[in-house]
């Protein structure tokens, strides 16, 4: 008997049934998903539904549904027995309703829907016991310290203040002991301590925590879910309060880090990466630290915690908090330890006993650190900017942004309010742009009100010839400023701007230098020719052109050379940025192992193991094999083997480029 031919896919289905294609090959479909269980989960067997569990046969399935056979009933038939509901209300939609109806929605597998059920009226869930007693317990916490130490005169005139201190104490040790109300010891668990945490009443849960989500208050979200209960008799939404409010805040917190503690124990798991930045938000100081790792062959990018700082922002204190929470969250945290990401802030990089320091001697092996490359950016912008005229060129700039902010009528006529000074040097050029665009308007303005603020021909000639290079800078930065950005990518974008920036402005490296008899002006290895700038210059428009023609001799000579210095500068510190860092935030001489898949099926396999697999041989040698690690040699000889063998797969990873990882291939 002839085997019946499948059914072949059919596009249409996709909207019709709620799927998405999930592989291809060839151009063929391989597999759909289903979009309801990806997004939504399948459905639960209610409690008391007597006659679902009799019919069912096994346990429920959690995972989504993928079908690589396309008959159309298979679809329909899954649809009306796990989202029936779902099923019903989306094959009502319109076809136009029908393509948006998933946008938006965040993916089941990184809710916690995932892992709690959320069709019974409670929620139990176990938490070791450092993170709750260190880290919600503890770091989330400030309590004032009672110090009573005064003579009997002193206790007569201040009693009534030692004793508003010590009712204040005990009011906030008390509100310590309600929010932790929900974290229960349980006293049966074997492998080691831990908190049970249960929440009665699911549906207000979940309702407080998605008024939480919208940025309101506790006192807030209690208050909005005592109103949603009158205004809908809703009984279960009742008796909560803002102290109950934070315990779900809590509970919330304290269930995805044991997520997290869980994954840093997973086999796969044998380095971890670190990435801390400083942060203030409504007066409070936080520390926020986002975590990455290769989990099963797939790269997790994670924003792991903001840690609120109650003490002074020195490295030594943020050190110590980062230690406390680290060692809570994964005892063996500095055996995996393999690169730490840091900002620049002095705190942060610098030479003696700074956070990156202070970490890599924590580390048990020699670690990777980071410096960010928008601050190295921004750090050029402003060293680049101040030495022009010795500092009074920007110091101009700034003054000129806080006049133009103070002219309230100005402000009125253009509609617009000046920029304003940030620690963020790159608002510079934004605020050049407003400049320009507004020149005619703000010239008019100033000279009639305060001419001795009016900025001089030489400012504006220096003016209209950083900004575009300012403006590619900015380009630059908020390009290096994803969450995803790779090491192999920021290099991409520096050589990319330093080819922009050299071109720009006409620099030439020394050693093609011509020398025709022109003038040029040197800084280290460049070299521009004045009258190349000159001509840049002119480029920039009519009224560039004639202020540098107002000037005499000496003052175009001069300003063309400050102008030579500044480009030669910023195309200098451009050139020398580099992500990699050693413990004192020095450029490293040797960059970090290539990574890529462009870089690695273009390796020599002697090449591999002595820059890559050699590097951390004595890192993955306490978590792996010698036979896994023989297994990673393996892999990279059949990979050149397939590369160069296998036409499709050579095609494929030739259009890789600095930004595609394998988890893209």
């Amino acid at each position: 008997m002839s085997k019946k031919p499948a059914t072949p896919f059919q596009p249409a289905h996709c909207l019709q049934f709620g799927l998405k294609i999930a592989k291809e090959a060839n151009k063929r479909v391989m597999s759909v998903r289903c979009n309801f269980c990806a997004f939504f989960g399948r459905a639960k067997v209610k409690a008391g539904d007597e006659h679902a569990v009799e019919k069912r046969q096994r346990s429920s399935c959690n995972d989504t549904k993928y079908w690589t056979s396309f008959a159309p009933q298979n679809y329909r038939s899954h649809h009306e027995s796990q989202h029936a509901d779902l099923w019903a209300e989306y094959s009502a939609l319109s076809n136009e309703k029908k393509h948006t109806h998933f946008d938006g929605k965040a993916n089941h597998v990184n809710t916690l829907h995932q892992y709690l059920d959320l069709e019974s009226d409670s929620l139990t869930f176990h938490v070791s016991a450092p993170i709750v007693d260190i880290i919600i317990a503890d770091l989330f916490f400030q309590l004032d310290e009672v110090l009573i130490d005064f003579d009997d005169d002193d206790d007569a005139n201040d009693g009534g203040a030692a004793v508003a201190i010590v009712k204040k104490a005990v009011a906030k040790a008390k509100q310590k002991t309600m929010t932790l109300k929900l974290f229960i010891k349980d006293v049966a668990s074997v492998e080691e301590d831990e908190y049970v945490i249960t929440i009665k009443g699911t549906m207000r849960n979940e309702l407080a925590m998605d008024h939480v989500l919208t940025r309101m208050s506790f006192h807030q979200v209690a208050a909005a879910m005592q109103h949603t209960k009158e205004r809908y008799s809703l009984s279960k939404l009742g008796g909560i309060n803002d102290t109950i409010v934070g315990q779900y805040v809590r509970a919330s917190v304290a269930f995805p880090l044991q997520r997290i503690a869980d994954l840093y124990i997973d086999e796969s798991i044998w380095a971890l990466s670190l990435v801390g930045d400083g942060s203030t938000h409504r007066g409070q100081h936080f520390f926020d630290l986002r975590l990455r790792v290769c989990y099963r062959g797939i790269l997790l990018n994670l924003h792991l915690i903001a840690i609120p700082q109650f003490d002074r922002h020195t490295a030594l204190n943020t050190f110590n908090m980062l230690m406390k929470f680290l060692d809570a969250l994964y005892s063996l945290w500095r055996r995996k330890l393999i690169n730490v990401g840091t900002d620049g802030e002095p705190t942060m990089v610098e030479r003696l006993n700074s956070l990156v320091m202070r970490m890599a001697r924590e580390a048990e092996h020699h670690i990777l650190c980071i410096w960010c490359l928008p601050h190295q950016m921004d750090v050029i912008v402003k060293d680049s900017a101040e030495m022009l005229y010795d500092g009074e060129w920007s110091k101009q700039a700034w003054s000129m942004s806080v006049y133009l902010r103070s002219q309230a009528n100005l402000i009125t006529r253009m509609n617009v309010k000046c920029p304003k000074k940030t620690n963020r040097w790159v608002i510079l050029g934004v605020l050049l742009n407003f400049l320009k665009q507004y020149r005619h308007t703000i010239i008019q303005h100033v000279t009639a009100n305060a001419s001795d603020k009016l900025p001089s021909d030489q400012w504006w000639v220096i003016a209209y010839a950083i900004a575009p290079a300012i403006e590619e800078i900015n380009m630059t930065f908020v390009m290096s400023q994803t969450r995803s950005l790779l090491i192999a990518r920021q290099e991409s974008l520096i050589q990319t701007l330093i080819d922009t920036l050299v071109t720009m402005f006409g620099i030439v490296h020394a050693d093609d230098v011509d020398d025709d008899g022109n003038e040029f002006e040197t800084f280290e290895q460049w070299h521009i020719e004045q009258a190349e700038l000159v001509l840049y210059v002119k480029d920039q428009g009519s009224f560039p052109k004639s202020c540098y023609e107002r000037l005499d001799a000496p003052a175009q000579k001069e300003v063309m050379s400050q102008l030579a210095q500044y480009t030669m500068f910023i195309v200098t510190g451009v050139d020398n940025i580099r992500a990699e860092r050693d413990e004192n935030n020095e450029p490293l001489e040797q960059d970090a192992p290539p990574m890529m898949p462009n870089q690695i099926v273009k390796l020599r396999h002697s090449n591999f193991i002595e820059q890559v697999l050699d590097s951390y041989r004595n890192h993955l040698s306490k978590f792996w094999s010698e036979e896994s690690i023989d297994q990673v040699e393996e892999g990279h000889r059949y990979l050149l083997k397939m590369y160069n063998e296998d036409v499709l797969l050579h095609v494929a990873l030739s259009k890789h480029d600095v930004q595609t990882t394998f988890n893209d291939t």
